[in-house]
């Protein structure tokens, strides 16, 4: 049976692609209650620890995961200035998708 194309290719990269902030957006989505701020802090790799806060604003946002590659820029920085001494150019290359499924299910957890 032929597979049924419900979005466009525009409709479909905007669905997997996270949402986009502006300033005020990015200050209420990035901003992480205590509990998820200690679980980073556990986070060895400081990429590890940018990713997962990124994750956890996004899910919050958009009740969805996205890869690492679809991330914007400009939160990266946001969050990167908010962790400090991670540099706001941080790349994902180390940030495996195995490592950011484990972010994921933590997330994913009823508080």
């Amino acid at each position: 049976m032929p597979r049924m194309n419900v979005l466009s290719a525009v409709e479909r990269e905007s669905f997997d692609s996270p949402p986009v902030f502006n300033s005020l957006e990015r200050k209420q989505y990035f901003d992480f209650p205590s509990k998820l701020r200690r679980i980073s802090e556990n986070l060895r790799n400081p990429t590890h620890r940018l990713g997962f806060l990124l994750s956890a604003g996004y899910f919050k946002a958009a009740k969805r995961f996205f890869s690492a590659r679809a991330f914007h820029p400009r939160d990266v920085e946001h969050v990167a200035r908010l962790l400090e001494p991670v540099p706001p150019t941080a790349g994902f290359a180390d940030y495996r998708p195995r490592t950011q499924q484990r972010h994921q299910a933590t997330l994913d957890q009823p508080a």
